[in-house]
């Protein structure tokens, strides 16, 4: 893997006008080769001094080109208002092996390039001048322009050079310390050792690293990592290994039914399109094409909803059992307020992975057990886990990419393969969801007579698993304990006939609901399990999209209508993030 960072150190207060252009278009322009796997693209829009050293430390063995773009100085970066001295990120980038490249595109950065050369970087992009934020812009998004052609980094210099000679400056400069702008001083250089003359030849498709297989057959890979992943959390799935390490043959349609009946509803659902799709609704998910695509992007993006909504249960639930005593960092605060302000074109392609970032951070923070167990061991799994990690960037890029539009017909059967492959390595490590099953409360009646002391819950409930066999709908007994009522709970164990109404459960409500449990049909056994969508400040409301069938009209929540206690859920979640 090699890991290009693009830092940019721009700020929420004081922008510098291009940067964000900068950031968007070098962004779009080197996706497609990250989509290939040529490379794994990282950007960081409001780079903080700690933001690239965790990172910078986190791709230490595979990063291959870093970028800076921002106010810098000879012997200093300066991010978001705090002043990086350049020694240190020296230092750092001293120990990244398959380093090639460090752009320090800000002014008069040529004073740290003499202490990246002499610690082994083999090239280096400065300035050693001032310069203007329209012509750093530029230069810079000329050169990657220029890479994600296929130039070699010398040809993409000299072509960025020439583009930039043409260019009026303006007032305005990337400089720390805003020095004046001297129109006759050289800009640009590119620097490295002689030893090192050879990475000036490199070019993008020097990161070729996977060819594409031959023989692909769909679904292959995905069954194959579910099969090995379940075994552990599902009876019948790890029987039917048992049976085939004897060297007995177990048939690809029981194995898809133990998969699918394995997973939660959501997941389920949108899996068995992909590798069980039915005869009348079959649109060529099957087989490599569109359709496939978008169905890949889809599995993985109610994947990654799923384990975020966990999480934001789970935070909640922190806040409520610890109050005053459950400080979330204002850092993280912001950034699930920012969720849940997405406009409904922004939520589609939304990358769900840095909301579970967020919420995770807060909960390792004071230190706060999880719900479920296997999710503590995200940092790690990230941190350590290459191909995990690189595999929930693919996916979440392909998702962006699918939402666009932007798909060409000569990318998509490539695209088929290595999007399986990737969702194939994710599941690899998801399959302790087996573990937690999906339950739909919609009623809980109550009895209380003058002979018994206590009174006695009946809840109506659905159990959210065995998808292929339909879903089982149960009354159970009168028990002492209750749950939450209208509400889709996360079980640490299925309910099952002889419930007494002890189980531990995560309340997944309002982020995950039953739409039934709300309409006056509580009585059915067709659950209709919404995932919130986006929430409109105009209206005051939240919209929920319908999981299995997410192209349809969406659910609204307001304080008028019968979804009025959902609204006052998410109203009252917004206060305890905002009033700790």
């Amino acid at each position: 893997m090699n890991v290009f960072f693009l830092t940019y150190a721009n700020s929420h207060d004081a922008p510098l006008p291009s940067l964000q252009e900068e950031d968007d278009f070098i962004y779009r322009i080197l996706t497609p080769a990250a989509l290939r796997q040529h490379i794994y693209l990282h950007r960081d829009s409001f780079v903080s001094i700690d933001k690239v050293t965790e990172y910078i430390i986190l791709f230490r063995k595979y990063l291959s080109v870093f970028l800076f773009s921002g106010h810098a100085g000879k012997d200093k970066l300066v991010m978001n208002g705090d002043e990086a001295r350049s020694e240190g990120i020296t230092t750092l980038l001293s120990q990244c092996p398959k380093l090639k490249l460090v752009f320090l595109n800000g002014c008069s950065t040529r004073g740290q390039v003499e202490a990246l050369l002499q610690a082994g970087v083999p090239v280096v992009i400065a300035t050693s001048a001032p310069v203007g934020d329209k012509k750093a812009a530029a230069f810079s998004t000329s050169f990657f322009d220029a890479l994600s052609q296929d130039n070699a980094i010398i040809e993409a210099f000299n072509l960025a050079a020439g583009k930039v000679e043409a260019l009026a400056e303006v007032a305005i400069s990337r400089s720390a310390d805003f020095e004046e702008i001297d129109e006759e001083a050289p800009l640009w250089g590119i620097y490295y050792r002689e030893e090192n003359k050879a990475v000036l030849e490199e070019r993008l498709s020097s990161y070729v690293e996977t060819p594409v297989p031959e023989g692909f057959r769909p679904n292959e890979a995905l069954i194959a990592s579910l099969m090995e992943a379940l075994e552990a959390f599902s009876d019948e799935v790890g029987l039917y290994r048992l049976k085939e390490r004897k060297g007995k043959q177990v048939s690809l349609p029981r194995k898809r039914m133990a998969i699918l009946n394995s997973l939660p509803a959501p997941v389920a659902e949108h899996l068995r399109k992909l590798i069980a799709p039915i005869e009348d609704e079959n649109k060529g998910y099957d087989k490599p094409g569109e359709a496939r695509l978008r169905q890949l992007s889809q599995v993985y993006s109610v994947t990654m909803e799923q384990l975020s909504y966990t999480m934001l249960a789970q935070l909640w639930e922190a806040k409520m059992k610890r109050k005053e005593h459950f400080v979330i960092p204002e850092e993280h605060v912001r950034a699930i307020l920012h969720f849940l302000d997405l406009e409904k074109e922004e939520k589609r392609a939304y990358d769900h992975l840095l909301l579970i970032r967020s919420i995770r951070k807060a909960l390792d923070g004071n230190d706060f057990p999880y719900f479920v167990n296997e999710l503590h061991l995200l940092k790690s799994l990230f941190q350590e886990k290459a191909e995990f990690m690189s595999a929930c960037f693919f996916m979440a890029v392909l998702r962006q990419k699918v939402v666009d539009g932007d798909l060409l017909p000569v990318e998509v059967t490539e695209l088929c393969i290595r999007a399986e492959e990737n969702l194939a390595a994710i599941f690899k490590h998801m399959g302790f969801l087996a573990k937690y099953p999906l339950t739909a409360v919609n009623q809980i009646g109550v009895e209380k007579y003058r002979h018994s002391a206590e009174p006695k819950f009946e809840h109506s409930i659905i159990n959210l698993v065995d998808l292929l066999g339909g879903y089982e709908r149960r009354t159970s007994t009168l028990v002492n304990h209750y749950l939450d009522t209208r509400s889709v709970l996360l079980l640490k164990e299925e309910i099952g006939e002889k419930w007494e109404g002890n189980v531990e459960f995560l309340n997944l409500s309002p982020f995950i609901i039953d739409e039934n449990a709300f309409k006056g049909r509580a009585d059915s056994t067709v659950p209709e399990i919404m995932f919130f969508h986006h929430y409109d400040r105009e209206r005051d409301s939240y919209f929920f999209q319908r999981v299995q069938k997410p192209d349809d009209p969406m659910l609204e929540a307001r304080e008028d209508n019968k979804l009025q206690v959902v609204k006052i859920q998410f109203d009252a979640f917004r206060t305890i993030l905002t009033q700790q």
